[in-house]
């Protein structure tokens, strides 16, 4: 997860300067996520996509840039490749190589599955008051739309596909295993600092101060 944390903080840096060493790094970053759990390789898919939509804006260096994630889809794939012919060789089923979708779960197990991502896992992460505050700061954001980096609200809008579309592949696993939830954090994290940001935007220095202060001491 901090590897995929590092990525997109180069990547949406990359995206304001057009740095190329940025997105070299953001690269790298997501390389090794996604080589050390590949379900994190959905932070590199929704970068592709936005890249795919925002194609003409990159100019001179878009065929870098798409060379670089062919680099890095190609190694995956690979990887990959090797672990599945590894596990099939060797009848190791220990992790688990495939999906498990809502579609193939009886009414009784969704049920099972909602109450205790709703009443368990939630609050296993953060405190629960510290959970209500980053939902205040989603809701007040809303009326300082205007200051939103845009950019950044379709890239959250693409990423917030891919990790639906993972949710429903895995959906039985979200009962027992905690570290599912690991891929939604970086995402979160995204849609939280762009909410704060757009707010603080329009407070004086007095305030960004105090109200960034309490940001991190209620995260902590």
């Amino acid at each position: 997860m901090c590897f995929t944390i590092c990525g997109l903080i180069n990547f949406l840096s990359f995206l304001e300067s057009n740095n190329s060493f940025e997105f070299k790094l953001s690269i790298f970053f997501f390389l090794f996520a996604s080589l050390l759990k590949v379900t994190f390789a959905i932070y590199p898919i929704g970068c592709l996509f936005y890249f795919v939509l925002q194609f003409l804006k990159f100019k001179k260096i878009k065929y870098k840039i798409l060379f670089s994630f062919s680099i890095i889809f190609v190694l995956l794939f690979l990887w990959n490749y090797f672990v599945l012919y590894y596990n099939q060789i060797n009848n190791a089923d220990y992790y688990l190589t495939a999906i498990k979708p809502i579609w193939n779960s009886s009414f009784e197990e969704r049920r099972s599955v909602i109450s205790f991502i709703l009443n368990y896992w939630l609050y296993q992460y953060y405190f629960q008051s510290t959970i209500h505050f980053f939902g205040i700061v989603l809701f007040i954001s809303l009326f300082f739309y205007k200051n939103i980096n845009l950019k950044i609200v379709l890239f959250s809008l693409i990423l917030f596909i891919g990790l639906s579309c993972y949710f429903i592949l895995f959906f039985r696993q979200f009962k027992d295993h905690d570290y599912y939830f690991l891929e939604f954090i970086p995402f979160f994290m995204i849609l939280l600092i762009n909410s704060f940001s757009s707010i603080i935007k329009s407070l004086n220095s007095y305030f960004k101060i105090s109200v960034t202060l309490l940001l991190i001491i209620i995260s902590i």
